[in-house]
């Protein structure tokens, strides 16, 4: 740092943006507390992978869907492991930049092919002593996103989770 740079203040738009150009956006959000009361109300293109793939049974389950369908968030829980699911439909923007951050350090960032033949970006979440906590895989595929997350799980079972996710959804559904 330079020594006559000072850092840190206060920064504020207030009063730089006109009144009448301010706009507020309300968006909707509907909540499930099942897979299969997401699945009677809504109709639109997701990937989701089968519970009988997972060891585990899970004791709590919540589907969040925002705006039309643009975004959704899926979680599977239980007391000792949990997947989630984040899927984004981003088609819409011509062009766009997404990022995502996850609490803790990351590690072991790896490539993972899926049976389909299309690539994650694989990561880990370990603590401050280097243990595992969870594992991330991400993905952009024709103007989608998607972010998986495991905790509690196998490797062998997280590969064979990401193996089953049908990727081609993404490629059939037009708006």
């Amino acid at each position: 740092i330079a020594p006559n740079l000072k850092i840190g203040g206060v920064f504020s738009i207030e009063g730089l943006i006109p009144d009448r150009e301010m706009k507020s956006i309300e968006i909707e959000e509907r909540e499930y507390d099942s897979l299969e009361a997401f699945l009677a109300a809504e109709d639109t293109a997701i990937v989701i992978p089968e519970k009988g793939l997972f060891s585990e049974e899970f004791t709590s389950e919540r589907v969040c869907v925002i705006g039309e369908g643009e975004d959704i968030y899926m979680y599977f829980m239980n007391e000792d492991s949990y997947f989630s699911l984040h899927q984004m439909d981003n088609r819409q923007y011509a062009s766009y930049s997404l990022a995502t951050s996850y609490m803790g350090q990351s590690s072991n960032e790896r490539s993972f092919t899926n049976s389909q033949g299309l690539n994650y970006t694989v990561f880990d979440i370990v603590d401050e002593t280097g243990n595992r906590e969870s594992v991330h895989a991400v993905i952009s595929v024709n103007g989608w996103d998607l972010a998986v997350s495991f905790g509690g799980f196998e490797q062998s079972e997280m590969e064979r989770v990401l193996n089953s996710l049908d990727l081609t959804v993404y490629f059939e559904d037009e708006r």
